[in-house]
């Protein structure tokens, strides 16, 4: 698909072990929520349908100190120019696989959307024209925020755990792009 690009041991080894201990361990205090974007109304009360999430950073605001050291590493190799949203998902092992309804995750058609893959399970984001991408550890998939994708649970893991990123990667400056590190000393980023 045109835009889409999957990266396969997108950090270092040691550091994606310290992201998935943290992840699925003790170090990411998880919030239920109690519903997913399902794909069917009828599935509204499925018992399968409910995630946990974790905020770490929306409209300029950093939710989660925690959360926003874990993702440094990610977000020194994306490098975007300005940061949408970063938040986790877990979702639960269930029988049988079970997916949200296909959507985009904000309204900017400029923008683009990112999944960090934590653990490898049988689940996978689907995009509308059936193209699926496999949960894989330590991988990453970008792609045009307008694309609707879903999301879907697992079957052979305790879990799925992904983080989703939205940012802009827009140059709105004249001059070079500056580094993810370099960004982050300036007083208004």
């Amino acid at each position: 698909m045109k835009g889409v690009e999957v990266i396969d041991n997108f950090l270092p080894e040691e550091v994606h072990d310290e992201i998935y201990m943290a992840a699925l361990g003790r170090g990411v205090p998880w919030r239920y929520n109690d519903y997913t974007l399902v794909a069917n109304k009828d599935d509204e009360e499925d018992l399968n349908n409910f995630q946990f999430v974790h905020g770490v950073y929306r409209n300029h605001k950093i939710y989660s100190e925690e959360g926003w050291l874990f993702v440094q590493p990610i977000l020194r190799v994306i490098n975007p120019t300005c940061l949408l949203r970063i938040k986790f998902n877990l979702r639960p092992r269930a029988h049988e696989i079970t997916y949200q309804d296909f959507h985009t995750d904000n309204k900017y058609k400029q923008s683009m959307t990112g999944i960090y893959y934590v653990n490898t399970c049988d689940g996978y984001t689907e995009f509308e024209n059936g193209f699926k991408v496999e949960t894989v550890e330590n991988r990453f998939l970008s792609f045009p925020s307008k694309y609707k994708h879903r999301g879907t649970n697992t079957t052979n893991a305790k879990c799925r755990v992904v983080f989703n990123f939205n940012w802009f990667d827009l140059e709105l400056f004249e001059g070079e792009k500056k580094s993810w590190d370099e960004k982050m000393m300036h007083p208004n980023y």
